[in-house]
């Protein structure tokens, strides 16, 4: 892992692909 930063963008990006999750 690069960082919080990038697993940060990581769950945004799965949020993105997976509406309606918390």
């Amino acid at each position: 892992a690069y960082g919080y930063r990038d697993s940060e963008f990581f769950f945004m990006k799965i949020k993105n692909d997976f509406p309606g999750n918390p």
